[in-house]
């Protein structure tokens, strides 16, 4: 699956939600938790439990409320249903809260017929705690498919850490690369970028997407669906990468059928590290 972008949309908008997957996002995210306000959390989790009916055109992530909370029971209660992709889990910062929403996932798969271990979970990352322990949250439960860097501009990560965001990022490098290896050191490959918060800085946008791109994150997060072609542009391999990678697959494949292990293209030498990037860009473009 392609996974580029995700579009958050509030709960409690269902005018919203009906229109986010004409704006061409990779997977939808729906918000149970910041976004809604407290009074319009029942109605909010109606509106997505009808959606998810409907029988969405894209996959579907829900973000309820901490696995810590009395509402979070509630939020599951009302989503696990056929349509319902992934949970997004917010502010967790210890392993045994995965677990905690593994089982009560379990329980409702079993009750409602889902297949087992159809929901997938996104732990986020929002503090020190979580970013300090973040292997061991991502390795709790084999429903993990990934994980969200949440470095935003005055977000719980920088209030937590007591940082100033800038645009050129070197307050939080440190903790958005390791965030990156963390997971894959854990062996996932979805691995979403943080949300940008200045919705007018187009250029601001495309300079950091491209610099998490670089750092090797997959896609990113999109508050506002006008930030999505910028996402899409620095996340889809170009003509030109793409027609490289096939060439070096196809070179490298007939040189070791003769024996080779390692040749030159394009002037650099290639071994098998670069064919398996080779591989992976391809299979991001082939969805």
């Amino acid at each position: 699956m392609r996974l580029r972008s995700t579009l958050v949309v509030p709960g409690n908008r269902p005018e919203r939600i009906a229109k986010a997957p004409g704006y061409g996002p990779d997977v939808l995210s729906l918000d149970l938790e910041d976004s809604v306000p407290p009074a319009e959390h029942a109605s909010a989790r109606g509106h997505i439990a009808r959606y998810l009916d409907s029988g969405p055109p894209l996959p579907v992530l829900v973000r309820p409320v901490s696995v810590r909370r009395s509402e979070f029971d509630d939020d599951l209660e009302a989503v696990v249903r056929p349509g319902l992709f992934a949970l997004t889990l917010p502010q967790v910062e210890h392993p045994d809260e995965v677990r905690a929403a593994d089982a009560r996932l379990g329980r409702l798969e079993a009750e409602r017929g889902l297949p087992a271990g159809s929901v997938r979970l996104l732990p986020a990352t929002e503090s020190a705690a979580a970013v300090h322990r973040l292997y061991d949250i991502l390795t709790a439960s084999s429903r993990v498919l990934g994980t969200n860097f949440n470095g935003a501009d005055g977000g719980d990560l920088c209030a937590d850490l007591g940082a100033t965001w800038t645009l050129t990022g070197e307050e939080l490098l440190y903790i958005r690369s390791r965030v990156l290896f963390t997971a894959r050191a854990a062996g996932l490959s979805v691995i979403l970028d943080s949300v940008f918060a200045d919705l007018h800085d187009e250029a601001g946008l495309a300079r950091d997407t491209a610099f998490g791109r670089r750092l090797g994150y997959t896609g990113r997060t999109a508050i506002h669906p006008r930030q999505l072609p910028t996402i899409h542009r620095v996340y889809t391999p170009s003509e030109a990468e793409v027609e490289s990678a096939r060439d070096l697959v196809a070179r490298f494949a007939e040189a070791e059928a003769a024996g080779q292990g390692a040749i030159e293209h394009r002037g650099k030498l290639v071994d098998y590290a670069m064919v398996r990037r080779a591989h992976r860009l391809l299979e991001q473009v082939a969805g």
